[in-house]
C-alpha cells in the first residue's frame, strides 16, 4: 500500500453542470460547465449538507435567461481525473440561495459567483414535522430523512440511549434531527454528529470518539496556524498550514 501524502493533490473534473429552475420551466435547463472558472465544495462536520461556491464566466446572457427567482437546482457530476473516462461520476444536486458577486468582465462577459447549498435544504424548508417517535436517535433520524427527504443515514458507533420518547416540535427535517443529535452519546458518552460528504449519497451519523480512533494522516506533517511558517529552519520539517 503506497502511503499517503498530505502534499498530493487530486484534481477533480466537472463533467457536468446542468441549472434547472424548478417546476417553473420543467424542460428549461442551461449547461455551463464550460463557463465554470473554479469551484469549492465545503463539507462542515456540524451541518447535514454540503455548501458550494461557483465562478463562471456569463457569455451568453445565462443570468438574464435564467431570471433567477429562487430554488433554482445547480446538479453538479464530478469525476477525479483519473477515473474520469471509467465513467465514475460523483452527482450532487444544490440549491443556487444567492448570487455572491457580479464583475464585469469586458462588454461581452461577467464573472458570475453563485453560493449553492445541497438540494435537500430546500426540500427540508417545505416541510414541517409535529408527532412523536420511539427508539434511538440514529434510527429516528435516519426514518426522518428517509421519510421526508428520500435520504439515508449511514449510523457509525453503539449508541448509549436506545428507547427515546420524543415529540418534534414543530421543526423542519433538518432543525429535528439537528435537535435530535444533541440528545444522542456514545456508549463512553461522546457526542454526535451529522453530516454531509461529498464522496456518498449518505449522511453519516458519527460519534466524537470513534473519529478520534481513525488514523492520522498527517503525522509527518503537523498542521500549525502560521500561514507565514512553511518549514521550520531546524530540522527542515514542512508543516501543512
Amino acid at each position: 500500500m503506497s502511503e499517503f501524502s498530505i502534499d498530493a493533490q487530486t484534481d477533480y473534473q466537472i463533467i457536468s453542470a446542468d441549472i434547472t429552475n424548478s417546476d417553473r420551466s420543467p424542460d428549461f435547463r442551461v449547461d455551463i460547465v464550460k463557463l465554470i472558472a473554479s469551484f469549492q465544495i465545503f463539507e462542515h462536520i456540524d451541518n447535514p449538507y454540503l455548501t458550494a461556491e461557483v465562478v463562471f464566466a456569463d457569455t451568453n446572457n445565462v443570468v438574464q435567461a435564467i431570471d433567477f427567482q429562487g430554488g433554482e437546482k445547480l446538479t453538479l457530476s464530478i469525476a477525479q481525473s483519473e477515473e474520469a473516462n471509467e465513467g465514475s461520476f460523483i452527482t450532487k444536486e444544490f440549491l443556487i440561495d444567492r448570487i455572491e458577486k457580479i464583475i464585469k468582465i469586458d462588454e461581452a462577459a461577467d464573472s458570475v459567483m453563485i453560493h449553492c447549498m445541497e438540494y435537500h435544504t430546500f426540500k427540508s424548508s417545505l416541510q414541517n414535522i409535529s408527532r412523536s417517535y420511539t427508539g434511538s436517535a440514529g434510527s429516528i433520524i435516519n426514518r426522518i430523512m428517509n421519510e421526508y427527504l428520500e435520504r439515508e443515514v449511514a449510523v457509525i458507533g453503539d449508541q448509549l440511549i436506545n428507547d427515546l420518547k420524543v415529540i418534534i416540535p414543530n421543526l423542519n427535517p433538518i432543525e429535528a434531527c439537528n435537535w435530535l443529535k444533541t440528545r444522542a452519546l456514545s456508549q463512553t458518552g461522546m457526542p454526535y454528529y451529522l453530516y454531509s460528504v461529498l464522496g456518498t449519497d449518505n449522511l453519516i451519523m458519527r460519534d466524537l470518539g470513534s473519529i478520534l480512533e481513525d488514523p492520522v494522516i498527517n503525522t509527518k506533517v503537523p498542521f500549525i496556524y502560521a500561514p507565514s511558517v512553511n518549514t521550520n529552519s531546524v530540522n527542515n520539517i514542512k508543516y501543512y498550514n
